[in-house]
């Protein structure tokens, strides 16, 4: 796996129970067991700036980089690694600078807005104007409890 070729890594992150590290660059994706460390998964597909992965799931969130078409950094996908095709593509009016999913909510950071989406159905529950984010800073719990959602407890 070629994952020591790249020319730049643009982003990298833990999934949600620190069992796989995604890592994005230059030339497309890798995806890492944590323990024991080793490479499990590559797709070049070009410029990858922003990925996530779903626990330890074959979908992933994708942001391009820029560099390739089809993979801008103003339009999310959310990539299906077993069938290397994507579900569904998300565009924004401005570049995402940050992306976040849990088992029911994905969401989406612009560097000044919010747009929280209910990943089931993939509709848009909330999209709020935020204070400039340009690293895309965003947190969201990997509870799985769906009566609780950002503190708030929707149902019994």
């Amino acid at each position: 796996m070629p994952y020591h070729t790249y020319k730049a890594v643009y982003c990298y992150g833990f999934n949600q129970d620190a069992s796989c590290l995604s890592v994005g660059t230059s030339r497309g994706y890798t995806i890492f067991n944590t323990h024991p460390f080793r490479p499990s998964f590559h797709e070049s597909v070009g410029g990858i700036g922003l990925v996530e992965m779903l626990y330890c799931t074959s979908l992933l969130a994708l942001v391009g980089a820029g560099d390739q078409e089809g993979f801008s950094p103003r339009c999310l996908k959310v990539w299906n690694t077993k069938r290397k095709a994507s579900l569904f593509d998300l565009a924004f009016v401005a570049k995402i600078v940050g992306v976040k999913m849990n088992r029911h909510r994905l969401v989406v950071a612009l560097e000044k807005s919010l747009y929280i989406f209910d990943l089931e159905k993939m509709e848009k529950l909330l999209d709020v104007e935020t204070v400039e984010n340009k690293q895309g800073l965003l947190a969201l719990s990997p509870r799985e409890d769906p009566r609780f959602d950002g503190g708030r407890r929707l149902r019994s």
